[in-house]
């Protein structure tokens, strides 16, 4: 320890356990910062989830249409004319991903 500088123990034992407080306390605020998050991102993500659904189940759902939106569902045709699917949460997951 003489050739690069302090030859005292204590001095340079002091600055370890500075730097060891301060990594402690770094941790326990961002350990439960981390867990925190994913907490409420896995939230949203559960939200967003049942909100798609819902909104799946509204309009695939002939209860949920007037009258006009009903018939206009039902006559439209794609190109082929073959009629348009039923829209599944899948298929909206693909899209958005």
């Amino acid at each position: 320890m003489t050739i690069f500088g302090s030859s005292d123990p204590e001095v340079v034992s002091g600055g370890i356990g500075q730097a060891l407080i301060t990594t402690e306390l770094g941790l326990v605020v961002a350990i439960p910062s981390l867990i925190l998050g994913a907490v409420l991102s896995r939230r949203a993500k559960n939200y967003y989830d049942q909100a798609e659904r819902f909104a799946v189940e509204a309009i695939n759902n002939p209860a949920w249409q007037s009258n006009s939106q009903r018939g206009a569902l039902k006559t439209q045709t794609v190109a082929s004319s073959q009629s348009v699917g039923v829209l599944d949460a899948d298929t909206l997951k693909g899209e958005y991903d």
